[in-house]
């Protein structure tokens, strides 16, 4: 036992046993996007991350978020589109149909605005995994640009190795009206017959979010401003303070090693821009998954409802009157069911999945309608046409359905992938008689039920070469998105506005790159990981919405764009790791040209829906950290990079052209020059419990303004001074320098 040979084979097995240990720290779906070919991007340990969410997706490649204060919600942008349908954002799986509408005056002189957003507390999330143009599945369910799915902890997240019951907390704090930020979690596992177990999650979460801050040129954001001798008012901070309030509970059933089902409820609260807002899921999730290659069933089932309720002070579109009762109300119900078998025959080893996908969708309004006919003067003909030509959140049904097949053919160092999404958009809804002398159809009101089919193929092939040294990949894919009830039933002219004749958008993709991953380069504990790709995209049939003169008005109509939009640009992601340092890239390039919507505008007529998305020419990343005292200290510096940005103008004399012909044409502003913005972060772990976290944002105190921010287009953009000449300001600036400390708990 003393020889030297076997004293040589302990010490080998000593070095393994060190390596695999470390293999099993590193996070393996940080490392997927480079052992995966196509344009996917993974964040994990999202829960315990000081970066807001916002600033966690714009880390990623071809991803970015549009930001709306009055909104409390996340809407994620890939590659210049966003909201439901160009963008299938998910929870656990769940497609997100929430639609906002904040009320007037949360910004000076501006009526409210509206976007899709996902509801959900950061404090939630374990983590968050993206895919870009090439989608497959349910993910690829009525998705235009791809998809997002922001995933929940789980009870295995909050137990500490090898315990049976365990709690987690978390606490935050900030200046600049960031918190306080709080969470608190226990959770429980016990073995309940000889293959079974039975476990339950339950977390509260809560915190606070002001905008009263103080910018990079050091003016309060709230105060009046004094702007080339004119008094410029800004945003109400407390209209758009925010104390969110939310629950999650989860109990899990591993009812052997063949059947999991898991029950959970996720619960939202928050009051902003002058209604209360309030999100309840609840989700069965089941797992059949026997030891037979060619069966492996999952089904998830979920009912999602949304309620915005809003003050009796609060008035929309500047309607003049506070609109008693208002509220709205969004219930949806989704179902997934797929079945994933695997084959191996002549060498070729194949797997197969089979699913459908169902999301029923219903949006209602409501109103007081004998406080409605009092301030129409008693009139209820009045008070019904004031209604149905308020365009505040268009209702209507939605009912999307979806038969998917995903193939997979792997011969050697090659993979053939190639799927097929057939689905089905139906939609109903209330459309009002037109008016005397104004053409459109149908003439008469009528109840409309209006059908979309679609058939996306997609194809990718991919090689491996030397184990994910080399990984080249080339796809084309072709998605849909059917039009939502939000553009067919747009209504600031009643029946006169809607265009129940809209084609679904239909979006054809090219992508082409190359992955690489590689471990254990220099030393035996570091990685490497590098991902190029170029996407090529044309979409037809995009749908934006238009100005048009009636008799009596202007009627704003969605309608497709008779030109294709076309889209192309290159991303980039990189990262290497040596445990005591650390580094990751990401880089977008892109160019893009889209039809400006007329409800992009800034004025009050533009009746605050969605803002510009087009992305900044370029963007990127760069993260430098290292690991001390045995990764018990992590210490880094995230920069952040944008290039040229721009908001839709308010420059009023420019709607028009000077031969105008009934078409309104917006135009757009450059965005002052965003300077590169530092972060500064420190995570010191005193013990396996506890675990202080710091973090400085803006470390320069810069003054910038972010983009994509729904505030950069606003009419208080622009000032008149003494001499009667308008003046078009850049004053939504961003934080300044920002301090935020922490602690965390985990027994």
């Amino acid at each position: 036992s003393s020889s030297p040979l076997k004293q040589d084979r302990k010490t080998h097995d000593l070095t393994f046993d060190t390596l695999d240990i470390s293999t099993k720290k590193s996070d393996e779906a940080n490392n997927k996007p480079f052992t995966t070919p196509g344009a996917l991007s993974s964040r994990t340990d999202l829960f315990r991350d000081t970066q807001d969410l916002d600033s966690i997706v714009r880390q990623m490649p071809g991803t970015y978020t549009n930001i709306d204060p009055s909104q409390g919600s996340i809407s994620v942008n890939i590659r210049g589109l966003s909201g439901f349908g160009r963008v299938n954002t998910m929870i656990d799986g769940v497609t997100q149909t929430f639609f906002g509408t904040s009320a007037d005056n949360s910004y000076h002189d501006q009526s409210g605005t509206s976007a899709f957003g996902s509801l959900i507390d950061q404090n939630f999330l374990i983590g968050v995994d993206i895919t870009r143009g090439y989608t497959h599945g349910a993910d690829g369910a009525n998705a235009l640009s791809g998809s997002a799915n922001f995933r929940t902890i789980n009870v295995g997240d909050i137990l500490l190795e090898g315990k049976g019951s365990g709690f987690m907390g978390k606490f935050y704090l900030g200046n600049q009206g960031l918190g306080p930020n709080a969470m608190f979690a226990v959770a429980g596992r016990k073995k309940v017959h000889t293959n079974g177990s039975l476990g339950f999650l339950m977390t509260v979460s809560g915190k606070k979010l002001e905008q009263d801050y103080r910018t990079g040129a050091g003016n309060i954001r709230g105060e009046t401003q004094n702007i080339l001798g004119s008094e410029v008012e800004d945003i109400n901070p407390k209209a758009l303070e925010q104390k969110p309030k939310s629950l999650l509970f989860k109990s899990e059933y591993f009812i052997n090693p063949y059947n999991s089902l898991v029950l959970s409820y996720r619960g939202y609260e928050n009051t902003i821009a002058k209604r209360d807002i309030s999100n309840e899921n609840y989700q069965i999730d089941y797992n059949f998954n026997p030891a037979i290659s060619w069966i492996n069933t999952k089904f998830m089932f979920a009912y999602n409802a949304t309620h915005q309720n809003y003050s009796s002070k609060a008035t929309i579109f500047s309607s003049g009157f506070p609109e008693i009762g208002l509220k709205t109300n969004n219930e949806s119900y989704n179902l997934n069911l797929f079945n994933l078998s695997k084959f191996e025959f002549f060498h070729i080893n194949s797997d197969i999945s089979f699913g459908v996908n169902l999301l029923a969708n219903d949006y209602r309004k409501h109103i007081d309608f004998a406080k409605l006919i009092e301030n129409s003067g008693g009139s209820e003909e009045g008070a019904t046409q004031q209604w149905e030509n308020t365009p505040f959140s268009p209702a209507g049904q939605q009912f999307l359905s979806s038969v998917y097949l995903d193939t997979s053919w792997q011969y050697s160092f090659f993979t053939l992938e190639a799927n097929v999404n057939f689905s089905h958009n139906h939609i109903t809804g209330h459309k009002p008689a037109c008016d005397e002398g104004v053409f459109c159809f149908p003439k008469n009101a009528e109840y409309l039920k209006i059908n979309h089919y679609n058939i996306n193929p997609s194809i990718m092939i991919s090689a491996d070469f030397f184990n994910s040294i080399l990984q080249p990949f080339a796809s084309y894919s072709r998605s849909s998105r059917s039009p939502n009830p939000q553009e067919i039933f747009f209504s600031n002219e009643g029946g006169n506005s809607m265009n129940p004749f809209l084609k679904p958008e239909r979006n054809d993709t090219f992508q082409v790159g190359i992955n690489s991953f590689k471990q254990s380069i220099f030393t035996p504990y570091d990685s490497f990981g590098f991902k190029l790709l170029y996407y090529n995209t044309n979409i037809k049939n995009y749908i934006y919405t238009q100005s048009f003169e009636l008799r009596d008005g202007n009627a704003l109509i969605s309608i497709n764009s008779e030109e294709d939009v076309r889209m192309q640009g290159l991303e980039m992601e990189l990262q290497y790791d040596i445990r005591y340092f650390y580094t990751k890239l990401s880089y977008s390039l892109q160019d893009t040209q889209q039809p400006i919507s007329q409800l992009q505008g800034p004025d009050l007529a533009s009746f605050g829906f969605s803002r510009t998305s087009v992305l900044p020419t370029d963007y990127g990343t760069f993260v430098l950290g290292t690991k001390l005292w045995k990764d018990r200290i992590d210490f880094g510096v995230l920069l952040k990079y944008t290039g040229q940005a721009k908001r839709i103008s308010s420059k009023d004399e420019l709607f028009y052209d000077d031969d105008w012909d009934g078409k309104s044409l917006l135009r757009e502003d450059k965005l002052p020059k965003i300077p590169t913005i530092a972060d500064l972060y420190l995570k010191v772990h005193l013990s396996k419990n506890i675990t202080l976290k710091a973090e400085i944002k803006n470390l320069f105190d810069e003054n910038y303004i972010d983009a994509l921010s729904a505030f950069n287009t606003t009419v208080s953009q622009q000032i008149v001074d003494d001499d009667d000449n308008y003046i078009y300001i850049f004053n939504n600036a961003s934080r300044g320098r920002t301090y935020i400390i922490g602690i965390e708990a985990r027994f």
